[in-house]
């Protein structure tokens, strides 16, 4: 095994993005150092994802330098001195267990005077007194010396060659050309290392240019050999499988599987067979070595391979030949070449766009864009190392003591410890996604799969396993995927978000528990009515609309509302599954179901991997984030926070985030409650073992009195308050993101809408690319795209900003207008109204206010506090913007006398079966003439079945 690293002098990177990326693919490059990049300021982000880029551009036309390390490799990036004539980008860099300071250098042609010369010296001694032994030097020297390859030693020569004897460098290069002109080659790039790793290193000049006139440089740094067998197996079971095969496999295996064996061998002898039969069921060889293939390019054909091969021999036969005639021949082929794979991407592209038939899927479009252009992501930074993993470790994993084991005597609701069902087990495989599986490899397609046998050995397991409280050892271990978060350093342990690969087997039991304990728990009434992530009916809308419409009510009533935003330090991981288990207890949960509970999340085998450093770690504490049922369990362990709240206070949750508010007419009435709130709040989540985040945390005083002397002195006018938590004084902000809207303390909206604008602008600009002035897709093929893309966007929250300034929602209205014109192809001069006519697309106000109202009916059933705070505003005759809403609704409204409300949480006994169709009428019917259907079929159907019932309840989704 190897370290590739691959030089090149590219003349002009953007210019070989296809030709480049074809390079490092075909290599499997770990590190690329490229000069003459050419790039300047205006371009930000490199396509290049798989990769943190560190460059340095010339601040006039031509030159610079740039380095390449892959997302596996850890790095620093060392400042350079002030370097008067040579180019230079430095890191240091840790290649597997191989640290070494990588440089990508550029001289210019230009150094070649005694005073230049002089001045490259200085510039090549003071670099390699900043870079940390053992070092690897690349990039062009553009000097002629014997030493390396060339047919003579040009002024600069000496001074290079005296440089690496001083230094105790080793030139890699094997004499062989680097560059090649028309009448001649020249060894122009040159490599330089410690002698420590010139014994490890192969270099080796690759056989084309690629477009430039340099030859690329492939090095490979040696490193210790690991057998495939010690390698982590990664593959996916069912991307080539023949099912047909797999069934039969499997239920040949399975008889041989005896039930009178211990449980955990007959689970183990199961999951045998699971794993053998997908193998032996493979329609493709497995390679265990490779956890995927990238994708090839999708316009990449036997044509452009045609045109690539032919300009491909023509190089070859003219350095053999070292013909000029052949040489111009090569260089009338390259250009050819590149502008036929030009075309050919673009008329790809265009006939793709244009070829969609209206039902193709959205991701089918995203997907075939992103491989178009190979995903362009922020990937410069100045340093990156995975020395967070352990920091990261330590935050999901704290150093807890051991649990104490926790066993439940007392009786409780036997139902939910009866056996599972066969129709259980079916609802959850249905309900179940292909979804990553855990270090056992099996993948819910492959149980969803199963024969009926196979699933009757499932359930019995599952029963025996609830029934004697055993769990798995498997189902303990638990891989945690580190997911950074948009937007943060890729370097601070904060910046990751953990998810846990859970066993999928161990998935499928959760799911089968999920839906017997939230049926319970929302019957019961156990979960808190502030509560609304995770739940059935309720989401983030209800929190934004009870959270406005409160700040409307106390401007209604001329008072303040002062919200103090709050968020939770790891919510899932700091759950006690002791207090966890002992509240299920209180709550009178059987004591089969609550030990099992107990057993399967009291202890996690954890192992964290980032690139080359792993991490083992035994957790006694927290819910894991892969878990299904982590979110309701979560839900119930803090179902009490209500008890917290002073006089006054209210409080809205979303999961782990909370707002708490109170409105007032003074500020001692704010400042009063809220501190007590918060002290009451501090003592309970101690109690609890969990702990909230000051320095997250913000309060926003929403307050709608005008600049005046009188409202000065009162401290209504830009009001502050003094809150602690923990002892540290929490922030007044003048606005706050909450669940994605950003609330100003006026509630004027301009900076949410201008956050609007910005993300919907980005978007415009992918719906550009799939359209043209004689090309394109469909037109409704484009608005589809708009209103599941950009549309979607602007009326995400609009509950609370429809009413906005019209100087506000002007700018909305433009970005629909700009969409549509696109769409349909329209100049610019047409009429707004024709086009939203012409597309069928509802105006972007009158949308929001449909939105609304459609909001409204579902709230008088699931969330009637924001209608009961409607009403308030109604009455208090005030000028308010939300009254003509809630007067549209009144009239619209429809009550109950009429219609019954149902809550969607308490669900009917029997909510749904697998039912046995009679489809022998159909059959029956086959011969009867179309023109005698209607009259005969009707009394066949009455002399079958009977007369159905007048009056029947159906339920259905």
């Amino acid at each position: 095994m190897e370290h590739n690293i691959i030089q090149w002098n590219c003349r002009s990177f953007i210019g070989k993005l296809n030709e480049f990326r074809f390079l490092i693919n075909a290599h499997k490059c770990d590190v690329f150092a490229i000069c003459e990049t050419w790039l300047s300021d205006e371009i930000e982000n490199l396509p290049f994802p798989d990769f943190n880029i560190i460059r340095r551009d010339r601040p006039t036309l031509g030159g610079g330098v740039l380095l390449g390390i892959k997302k596996d490799h850890s790095f620093s990036r060392i400042h350079t001195p002030p370097q008067e004539i040579i180019e230079c980008v430095a890191v240091k860099a840790k290649l597997g267990n191989l640290n070494v300071s990588l440089a990508s250098i550029y001289i210019p042609p230009r150094a070649k005077t005694a005073e230049m010369i002089a001045k490259v010296n200085i510039d090549l001694s003071n670099l390699i007194t900043v870079l940390p032994s053992p070092v690897l030097i690349l990039g062009d020297f553009n000097s002629h010396g014997y030493v390396w390859g060339g047919q003579f030693d040009d002024a600069l020569a000496p001074t290079i060659s005296s440089f690496c004897l001083n230094q105790g460098l080793e030139i890699l290069n094997s004499g062989e050309a680097t560059r090649v002109a028309r009448t001649c080659a020249s060894a122009l790039d040159l490599s330089l290392c410690s002698a420590s790793l010139a014994h490890r290193s192969r270099w080796r000049v690759l056989p084309h240019p690629f477009g430039s006139d340099h030859l690329p440089i492939e090095i490979k740094i040696l490193k210790n050999v690991c057998t495939v067998a010690d390698q982590p197996i990664n593959y996916d079971l069912t991307r080539h499988i023949d099912w047909g095969r797999f069934v039969e496999n499997f239920s040949s295996s399975i008889s041989f599987v005896s039930e009178s064996r211990p449980l955990l061998e007959e689970y183990q002898a199961i999951v045998s067979c699971i794993t053998a039969s997908a193998l032996e069921a493979q329609t493709r060889a497995v390679d265990q070595r490779r956890a995927c293939s990238k994708p090839p390019t999708p316009w990449w054909d036997k044509e452009c391979q045609e045109a690539f091969n032919a300009k491909m021999e023509a190089f070859l036969l003219f350095r053999i030949t070292n013909s000029a005639a052949l040489y111009d021949q090569y260089k009338v082929l390259e250009k050819k070449c590149k502008n036929f794979l030009k075309a050919k991407k673009k008329s790809f592209w265009r006939k793709f766009v244009q070829n969609l038939p209206p039902t193709t899927a959205l991701h089918t479009l995203w997907n075939m864009e992103k491989r178009m252009r190979f995903g362009i992501q922020p990937n410069e930074s100045e340093h990156f190392s995975f020395d967070w993993i352990e920091l990261f470790a330590q935050k999901v994993c704290p150093p807890f003591a051991p649990y104490r084991q926790f066993s439940q005597v007392l009786s409780g609701d036997h139902e939910l410890d009866a056996p599972f069902t066969m129709t259980e087990l079916s609802l959850a495989l249905l309900s179940s996604k292909n979804s990553a599986p855990g270090r056992d490899q099996i993948r819910n397609k492959l149980l969803q799969n199963l024969p009926a046998p196979g699933r009757a050995r499932l359930l019995r397991l599952f029963n025996d396993m609830l029934e004697h409280n055993i769990v798995p050892p498997e189902w303990r271990e638990v891989k945690v995927i580190a997911i950074l978060k948009p937007g943060k350093p890729p370097a601070q342990h904060d910046s990751y978000r953990p998810i846990s690969m859970l066993s999928c087997l161990r998935k499928l039991l959760e799911k089968m528990i999920l839906f017997r304990l939230d049926n319970w728990l929302e019957s019961k009434g156990l979960l808190s009515n502030t509560q609304f992530g995770f739940r059935k009916g309720k989401g983030t809308n209800d929190c934004l609309a009870l959270l406005v419409s409160e700040i409307e009510l106390a401007r209604s009533r001329k008072e303040m509302l002062a919200s103090v935003f709050l968020d939770i330090k790891g919510a899932f991981d700091s759950v006690s599954i002791n207090i966890l288990c002992q509240k299920l207890q209180d709550a009178g949960l059987g004591p089969k179901l609550n030990n099992f509970l107990f057993n399967l999340m009291a202890e996690k085998i954890m192992f964290f991997e980032a690139g080359s450093r792993n991490e083992t770690r035994t957790s006694f504490y927290g819910l894991p984030q892969g878990s299904c049922l982590s979110p309701l369990l979560y839900n119930f362990y803090v179902n009490d926070i209500d008890t917290c709240l002073a006089t006054s206070c209210t409080i809205r949750q979303l999961a782990d985030d909370g707002v708490i508010s109170v409105p007032s007419k003074n500020i001692a009435d704010l400042q009063s409650p809220l501190q007590t709130t918060l002290d009451n709040l501090s003592e309970w989540a101690r109690l609890l073992g969990i702990e909230f985040a000051p320095e997250k945390s913000q309060v926003v005083i929403f307050s709608f009195f005008n600049k005046t002397e009188n409202n000065i002195q009162r401290g209504v006018y830009d009001p502050k308050i003094d809150l602690h938590l923990y002892g540290r004084r929490i922030t007044i902000a003048k606005d706050f993101k909450y669940l994605g809207v950003w609330l100003d303390s006026r509630l004027r909206w301009k900076k949410h809408i201008n956050h609007l604008l910005l993300k919907c602008s980005k978007r415009l600009h992918f719906l550009r690319r799939i359209t043209g002035f004689s090309w394109g897709a469909h037109p409704s093929d484009l608005i589809a795209l708009y209103k599941t893309t950009i549309r979607s966007v602007m009326e995400y929250g609009s509950f609370c900003f429809f009413w906005a300034p019209k100087s506000l929602m002007i700018k909305l209205e433009r970005i629909q207008y700009r969409s549509l014109r696109i769409a349909l192809g329209a100049m610019k001069s047409t009429h707004t109204m024709s086009l939203e006519v012409m597309a069928g697309v509802m105006p972007v106000r009158l949308r929001f206010e449909q939105l609304a109202l459609r909001y409204l009916t579902r709230a008088s059933s699931t969330n009637p506090l924001v209608l009961s705070n409607l009403q308030a505003i109604a009455e208090s005759r005030v000028n308010s913007k939300l009254t003509p809403l809630f007067r549209d609704f009144e009239s619209l409204r429809v009550y109950p006398s009429i219609l019954p409300a149902t809550s969607s949480n308490v669900l009917p006994d029997s909510y749904s079966d697998f039912l046995t169709v009679d489809a022998s009428l159909r059959e029956e019917i086959k011969e009867i003439p179309d023109n005698f259907r209607t009259a005969i079929i009707p009394g066949i159907f009455r002399e079958k079945y009977g007369q159905i019932p007048p009056f029947n309840c159906f339920y259905s989704d």
